[in-house]
């Protein structure tokens, strides 16, 4: 996950809850089901990325 200033020739935009996502297009299927949230609390802060129905670690 990284901040970038444009998008790319391949890349695909959604927004949700005000807020816009770019993902390069060659990542659609993983895209499917996931779900980002903000945490700021006591054991750290920042972006927690989760995909519906996986399990495992990476």
């Amino acid at each position: 996950m990284a901040l970038e200033e444009s998008m790319e020739e391949h890349d695909e935009k959604v927004e949700i809850g005000g807020i816009r996502f770019v993902y390069n297009s060659g990542l659609a299927p993983y895209m499917e089901g996931l779900r980002i949230s903000y945490s700021n609390s006591w054991l750290g802060r920042g972006f927690q990325v989760h995909r519906e129905g996986f399990q495992g670690n990476c």
